[in-house]
């Protein structure tokens, strides 16, 4: 049994093909063309953070389930209790946090970038999220800027992730 042939003519010259062999030569640019897509553009696009994948949703979607807490307010506190630290302590970690985000030495050379050890550090320490108020409100008070916005500014999807994780464990 013979396989039809067909007789391409090419700027090139002529070839008699079968339709596999004419297959295989329109398959190859399609393969090449995703093999290209997703071993080099797609990775590209997501550094760049134009394309999400599935976990990049589900992390955005936990730090907005943070963002909307009420103990990101200054009165979270005074209504909920739960705060075990002075306002002295407060200011005091509200200062950590402007300097890991703002100080003009954050652990590298030329003095910027933000200090994400120092953050969670903070985060750490707090403890409680009537503590996160009191801090919410020193941070307020002391630079007129909502700490919650200021964190969002500097900080990766990623490590706002990490800071949430630690809310998470907290009590009231």
């Amino acid at each position: 049994m013979s396989k039809e042939k067909t007789n391409i003519v090419t700027p090139y010259g002529s070839a008699n093909l079968t339709g596999g062999q004419i297959g295989m030569i329109l398959a190859l640019p399609v393969v090449l063309g995703l093999g290209i897509y997703f071993g080099v553009y797609r990775p590209i696009l997501q550094k760049m953070n134009v394309l999400k994948t599935k976990d990049d949703k589900e992390t955005e979607k936990l730090v907005d389930d943070v963002k909307s807490q009420p103990f990101w307010t200054p009165n979270y506190y005074k209504q909920q209790g739960g705060h075990t630290i002075s306002m002295m302590d407060a200011t005091n970690y509200a200062r950590t946090l402007d300097k890991a985000m703002h100080g003009w030495f954050n652990g590298n050379v030329f003095g910027y970038g933000t200090d994400e050890d120092a953050i969670y550090g903070v985060f750490n320490a707090l403890g409680t999220k009537g503590n996160i108020s009191m801090v919410v409100e020193a941070y307020m008070s002391m630079y007129n800027v909502d700490l919650y916005a200021d964190l969002a500014s500097e900080l990766s999807d990623t490590d706002m992730l990490e800071v949430a994780q630690k809310i998470s464990l907290y009590g009231s």
